[in-house]
């Protein structure tokens, strides 16, 4: 939680747009390889001008940087809670979510 932000507005965005502030090491990451292929997993480490990656089947796969031709933004894996919860269980659970130290 950033030090100037309001812990229950940080939430409900956070609930609401979970792609919006993605801590590092949470955010899944899509490149677009120069053959063509795609892959798509978590970073782990990007050094010595290559990426580890964590699958979403947990398999760490390693791609040198010279072979990604396009890579998108983090993307958070949690859907958006606006279509799951109702207005009032998202208050409840901000309400709930902020009490917790």
């Amino acid at each position: 939680l950033p030090p100037d932000a309001d812990p229950r507005t940080y939430l409900l965005e956070s609930l609401l747009d979970p792609s919006a502030k993605i801590a590092v090491g949470f955010g899944t990451v899509t490149f677009l390889l120069t053959d063509g292929t795609t892959a798509a997993g978590i970073i782990k480490s990007e050094l010595d001008g290559k990426i580890v990656l964590q699958t979403p089947d947990n398999q760490l796969r390693t791609i040198a940087q010279a072979d990604i031709e396009q890579r998108g933004e983090p993307k958070s894996a949690m859907p958006a809670m606006d279509k799951t919860l109702t207005p009032r269980e998202l208050r409840d659970l901000v309400a709930f979510l902020s009490s917790l130290k």
